[in-house]
């Protein structure tokens, strides 16, 4: 097998012996109303993940990078990123190599469509107290781990 497939594809292969490549694997984590949710869209060696709290994306070619090191969202979007040791500002092509640009931007705007087209979001009435709990929940669990920390030293 030289293509992913998904879990949902796991009682044809396993019963029937049946292998069939889909245009597209789909993987989400979460209920559509849950805060952390994330959905990833695969197709072909690029992999499309968007991250609903933080309203993020990320883009990889698992071809040209299998660790997934290299987000090409940052390329596309032309943004600039911060050179550490230099303490500025510089485009991301100017210190990264990616040879595929243009192929790959033309898939990043097609799983940009697939997810619009399949993305469901709740009423705001639905989404806003979710996003304002999962907010609570994070700065109370700081807040008690740098209790317990504070706690734990020795004087």
């Amino acid at each position: 097998m030289t293509f992913p497939t998904s879990h949902r594809q796991f009682k044809e292969i396993l019963l029937e012996g049946r292998l069939e490549k889909k245009p597209f694997v789909f993987s989400d984590t979460q209920y559509y109303l849950q805060a952390y949710r994330r959905l990833a869209i695969i197709k072909d060696q690029y992999k499309y993940i968007y991250n609903k709290f933080e309203d993020t994306e990320e883009f990889y070619d698992f071809k040209f990078d299998p660790e997934e090191t290299l987000n090409l969202v940052i390329d596309f979007k032309n943004l600039k990123i911060l050179e550490s040791h230099r303490h500025r500002l510089v485009p991301f092509e100017l210190i990264t190599f990616y040879p595929y640009r243009e192929q790959a931007l033309v898939v990043y705007h097609e799983l940009q469509e697939v997810k619009r087209s399949i993305w469901r979001k709740g009423k705001w009435y639905q989404e806003i107290p979710r996003k304002v709990k999962a907010h609570y929940r994070n700065t109370l669990y700081y807040l008690k781990t740098m209790q317990r920390g504070v706690l734990r030293m020795p004087f």
